[in-house]
């Protein structure tokens, strides 16, 4: 639990990040229902400390951080490119131009684990009242992934994976799914399972 003396000065830290560091434009009825997306540099507001884990940073040493810089400028006009290679794109506070909110390009934080508007406003709720449940995000998925990661992009290639009996694929989850997972974050931490919201499902690290 945070001491009380603490509570002050982290919900302003979150409101600082939040408010100064990444504006976004939200409607009511959209922060209000949940589903606006609020960009990585919030999430690192709480999501990169070194006693509760190193998250952003490990992201920020993956590829899905410079997705966008892979894109051509023809394509970086393609609505289908936009759509994998940016946060939230044509979604309440996600991507629209370059220009207009360049801290939503790349495959940030949201991309796999949904819009952050409602996670972020119930951790300010919960400084104010440690009483009050902070949902977690969501937890990403095979289907999450593939949204993506499918024939329809243009750099797809059937052999891009070889598992270990030999097989070739154009995405293999098991193996990709690692890069993206932060295990060597919570290896770190001492928690195995790349899940840190079923800790009850954790697996042995061997």
């Amino acid at each position: 639990m945070i001491p009380s003396h603490l509570r002050p000065l982290l919900l302003f830290t979150l409101l600082l990040f939040g408010v100064f560091l990444n504006p976004v434009s939200l409607g009511a009825s959209d922060a209000e229902s949940g589903i606006a997306y609020v960009g990585e540099s919030r999430c690192k507001a709480c999501h990169n400390i070194p006693k509760t884990g190193l998250f952003h940073d490990d992201w920020a040493a993956t590829a899905h951080a410079r997705a966008f810089d892979a894109l051509t400028e023809d394509e970086r006009r393609n609505p289908q490119c936009l759509e994998c290679h940016t946060t939230g794109y044509g979604a309440p506070g996600g991507f629209v131009s370059l220009a207009e909110t360049p801290k939503m390009a790349n495959v940030q934080c949201e991309s796999c684990h949904g819009p952050g508007a409602e996670h972020l406003a119930s951790a300010i709720r919960n400084m104010r009242n440690p009483a009050a449940v902070v949902p977690p995000p969501t937890v990403p998925d095979e289907m999450n992934c593939r949204g993506c990661h499918n024939e329809r992009s243009p750099t797809w290639r059937e052999d891009r994976y070889v598992a270990p009996n030999g097989k070739k694929s154009g995405f293999n989850y098991e193996m990709a799914f690692p890069r993206a997972a932060h295990v060597d974050v919570f290896r770190a931490l001492g928690q195995d399972d790349p899940d840190p919201y079923q800790p009850r499902v954790r697996v042995p690290c061997e």
